[in-house]
């Protein structure tokens, strides 16, 4: 049986080599075969190896229009900041224009890809915030969609770039802000705090004052009480000061006048001299009574001159006994006066008695003597009266002592001119000088008294005089009198401001009651207050993370080097059928020669597409070096790398294979259209999941889908580096092709004669 397969085999293989020998051509046809898939595939990937590290490359345009603002006193241009930084470092081959006309120009004509636009107002927008700020971009995706998307994004990176600065700006001074306003609020919550203590503190007080009001109230009802009866009391006081001053002006007049009435202290030794002499002279007068009474007989007529001795005695008697009934015996003079008044007395009963007894008794020598001592006796009684005080109680009685005891000196002057050498009064005499004596007594006291008076009067002028400089003056009275009467005019205000002072407390009261309410609010709204202020502590951030709140943290699984090797796998998997399509071009796959008919079926097929494979299994190393070597395609395990390559290579190949022997010459043309089918279906380019729905469908049943995702896995670790569950699907899938080729060799071959049996390739 392997004898057969064997022999039947190479009689196959024979037939096809000798195709080789018939046209040299082949050889070439096969060579260019095998490398067209490297040339298709290092062509394209080369030119997209890595397009986004030449971006420096792309033409674009640019044009700074900012003027610039000022903002708080610091100026801004952030259309210059941005020239400024992209000239450093250019994303792409900027130029720089003066006008956006211009750029645009440039745009259209296809020098520039696109340009972006720094508008006039973009510092004074964007700074001030008052609206937002634009970032011009003119593209061209005629002349270059990729260009246009890389534009587009360099303008939206750049504005989140400014967005970025401007953000962190603003942090910094909303930090500093914030810093200050944490202080200035933990200082709000001590204040609430303080407020809410201090409400309640307001709250006990506004109670306290209130109860105050309370007594306050009753207090000023009977302060305005007590202030009426103040008034009417300060009226009566009036009253009476006025009678008062009036009552002291005159006291103060008739104190001023008894004080210049009396008597100095020349008048007082007067007096005091007069007492003396009266003294004196009623001493000559006892002894010239004795004398009388030694000298007088019965017998002497001496009748008419004793009546008037007597009547003047008697007066003197009655002078005396008025003295003495309206002296004092406090006053100094009141016992001499006693005593004067009791001589005086008997003085009278005597001469009474000698004049009705005298009869031309011998009494001359000694009435006269005794006329002379009552003419001295007359003359210290005048002496006296004159000397009194004014105004003084003894003034009447001593004038008429004085003018009795004048009348007596002439009585007794008559008497010693008739009286005889004897006279019969001898008895009555006798009773006359006893009495006589008591006089001299009476006078003799009466001088001490007049002493003591004269010094009692000093004492007396002194204190009227002391008296009269305290007493107060008319326009001391005249204030005294203006004060009272303002004090009562004050003390009707007062009565008055006390009663609206009533009225003032009563409304306080109701205030204080209205405050009281006001201020237990004010408490509890206080202490609300601190409870709702939050505990806000200084800001511990970044202006630089509160602007960029988020940092992506890129964690790449299945790292891919670059853009060309991610589209690798899509491109060789395209390469390799695309090189197994144009492979059935340069055999006849469905023709044999008439010579080989009775082969058997496998070893016929089995030798009819060993050369197709040769050619595929060339084309998947060419491709494995050129990816390898060439460009440098990283590769975890190059044994599995060009492994994976062949059997792509040859499982699409035995699919092709089965198109044509079931379909003939149509089955390359139903592989072109299943190339063009996995060009949309295989999610090389994007995720077939953005594909439409007929797409995705048929993504998981295409040939080139398996291949893509084993290289995938297999390079870059994808669905969890499971290559060779891709793996295991492309050899089911050509294998089982393959196997139906065999099936069906039988009727699908067309036999010819030998020498028909040529290449497809015609010199």
């Amino acid at each position: 049986m392997f004898r057969k397969f064997g022999s039947d085999y190479r009689r196959v293989l024979k037939e096809e080599l000798k195709l080789f020998g018939k046209e040299k051509k082949l050889y070439a046809a096969m060579v260019l075969i095998s490398i067209i898939p490297t040339i298709y595939s290092a062509t394209y990937l080369s030119s997209v190896w890595d397009p986004y590290a030449q971006t420096k490359n792309l033409p674009a345009g640019i044009v700074n229009l900012d003027r610039g603002t000022v903002f708080e006193g610091e100026k801004y241009n952030l259309g210059e900041d941005t020239l400024e930084e992209i000239r450093k470092d250019p994303p792409f081959k900027f130029r720089e224009y003066r006008t956006t006309a211009e750029a645009q120009a440039a745009v259209e004509k296809g020098d520039i890809y696109f340009m972006v636009e720094l508008p006039a107002d973009l510092s004074d927008r964007a700074i001030a915030g008052r609206a937002q700020a634009d970032l011009n971009v003119t593209v061209s995706e005629g002349s270059s969609y990729l260009a246009a998307t890389l534009g587009k994004r360099f303008t939206n990176e750049l504005a989140s770039e400014l967005n970025n600065k401007l953000s962190e700006k603003r942090w910094e001074t909303t930090l500093k802000k914030l810093g200050t306003s944490a202080d200035d609020i933990k200082k709000l919550k001590d204040a609430a705090s303080k407020l809410a203590d201090g409400a309640k503190e307001l709250e006990d007080g506004t109670r306290k004052l209130l109860n105050g009001t309370d007594k306050l109230d009753s207090g000023l009802a009977k302060a305005s009480n007590g202030s009426k009866a103040l008034t009417e009391g300060a009226n009566t006081i009036t009253n009476g000061v006025t009678k008062l001053t009036s009552g002291v002006g005159q006291l103060s007049s008739g104190i001023h006048t008894l004080a210049s009435k009396t008597p100095d202290q020349s008048k007082l030794k007067a007096l005091e001299s007069g007492a003396a002499q009266v003294k004196e002279g009623n001493s000559k007068l006892a002894s010239s009574i004795k004398q009388m009474s030694d000298s007088v007989t019965a017998d002497y007529p001496l009748y008419a001159p004793m009546q008037q001795s007597a009547k003047g005695a008697g007066q003197l008697a009655v002078a005396l006994k008025q003295m003495s009934d309206q002296v004092i015996p406090e006053n100094p003079l009141y016992e001499p006066i006693q005593q004067s008044a009791k001589g005086a007395d008997q003085l009278s009963k005597g001469l009474k008695q000698i004049s009705s007894q005298a009869s031309g008794t011998p009494l001359s020598p000694s009435i006269t003597q005794a006329t002379g001592s009552a003419q001295q006796l007359a003359a210290g009684l005048a002496q006296m009266a004159t000397r009194t005080p004014e105004q003084n109680p003894l003034d009447a009685p001593l004038t008429q002592l004085s003018t009795s005891a004048q009348q007596l000196a002439e009585g007794l002057q008559k008497m010693a001119a008739q009286v005889p050498e004897k006279n019969p009064l001898d008895a009555p005499l006798t009773q006359l000088e006893k009495g006589s004596n008591d006089l001299s007594k009476g006078a003799t006291s009466l001088s001490s008294g007049v002493s003591s008076l004269t010094g009692g009067m000093q004492q007396i002028t002194d204190a009227l005089k002391l008296m009269d400089s305290k007493t107060p003056r008319s326009g001391d009275l005249s204030k005294l009198n203006s004060g009272i009467k303002t004090l009562r005019d004050r003390t009707a205000e007062l009565s008055s401001g006390l009663a609206q002072l009533k009225d003032g407390a009563d409304q306080v009261k109701d205030g204080n009651t209205d405050l009281l309410a006001g201020a237990k609010k004010l408490a509890d709204g206080a202490k609300e207050l601190a409870s709702k202020i939050p505990d806000v502590e200084k800001p511990d951030a970044r202006a630089e993370f509160l602007a960029v709140s988020f940092e992506v943290q890129e964690k790449t699984v299945n790292k891919v080097g670059n853009n060309g090797s991610a589209f690798a796998p899509y491109f060789m998997s395209l390469s390799l059928w695309m090189g197994a399509l144009l492979t059935s071009f340069i055999f006849r796959l469905r023709v044999l020669p008439e010579n080989v008919r009775d082969t058997s079926r496998f070893p016929k097929v089995l030798a009819k597409s060993t050369l197709p494979f040769i050619a595929v299994v060339i084309q998947g190393l060419l491709l494995a070096l050129t990816m390898r070597l060439g460009l440098k395609l990283a590769v975890p395990n190059p044994a599995t790398f060009y492994g994976l390559l062949l059997l792509g290579s040859m499982s699409m190949f035995g699919i092709i294979i089965l198109l044509i022997m079931v379909l003939g010459d149509a089955g390359r043309m139903f592989a072109m259209i299943l190339l063009v089918l996995q060009l949309a279906s295989a999610g090389g380019a994007y995720p077939v999941e953005l594909a439409p729905e007929l797409f995705q469908k048929l993504h998981q049943y295409l040939p080139i889908t398996d291949l893509v995702k084993a290289l995938r896995a297999f390079l870059f670790g994808a669905y969890d580096s499971n290559y060779m569950l891709y793996v295991g699907r492309m050899i089911l899938l050509g294998l089982g092709a393959f196997l139906i080729t065999v099936l069906l060799a039988g009727r699908m071959y067309r036999y010819v004669p030998e020498h028909e049996y040529t290449p497809p390739i015609e010199a």
